[in-house]
């Protein structure tokens, strides 16, 4: 249920911005590969990405047990 709770708050979360010093270096970086090595190079910040997007769960759902438990004890009290 926690997992069907974050899948559909996050369809309604703004999406972040791209760092602008990110998309400079980046651009300059493809400037110097082959195209195989591009995209090999967007392959990797895929997978990032991905990596990244699964710890944010993993720790959405960790803070709302926690958050669970906090108001058990204080129920319990």
């Amino acid at each position: 249920m926690i997992d069907e709770i974050f899948n559909y708050r996050e369809s309604s979360l703004p999406a972040g911005e791209v760092n602008e010093e990110w998309e400079n270096l980046s651009d300059e970086f493809e400037a110097m590969l082959t195209e195989e090595q591009v995209k090999m190079f967007h392959k990797l910040c895929d997978m990032q990405s991905d990596s990244t997007a699964d710890e944010v769960k993993d720790a959405y759902i960790a803070g709302f047990k926690d958050g669970i438990t906090l108001m058990t004890e204080v129920w319990d009290g």
